[in-house]
């Protein structure tokens, strides 16, 4: 069916030492919480940084199965959803 296709070392090496800085902008770069129009990119940045953080302490901490990030961006919405709708003003 396919056509089986040789990496180059060079490409292979990278992948085997990808550090956290890569895999960061590598995995922030599939689902982007800011637009190319929008106006306050660096607070969109900040806060999709953070969002990464936390996945990665997360990941460190768990001792379960680790959700994949899309999944625990999208339970990390619901949470702040479910919380504050639930927060009443005294």
């Amino acid at each position: 069916m396919g056509v089986d296709v040789v990496k180059p070392t060079v490409e292979c090496d990278y992948n085997n030492t990808m550090g956290g800085v890569d895999r960061c902008d590598q995995e922030l770069s599939y689902y982007p919480s800011i637009r190319k129009q929008q106006k306050k990119k660096i607070f969109g940045h900040f806060l999709d940084q953070a969002v990464w953080n936390s996945y990665v302490l997360y990941r460190k901490e768990t001792s379960q199965k680790c959700l994949q990030f899309i999944e625990f961006r999208l339970r990390l919405i619901e949470d702040a959803i479910v919380s504050l709708s639930t927060f009443k003003v005294a």
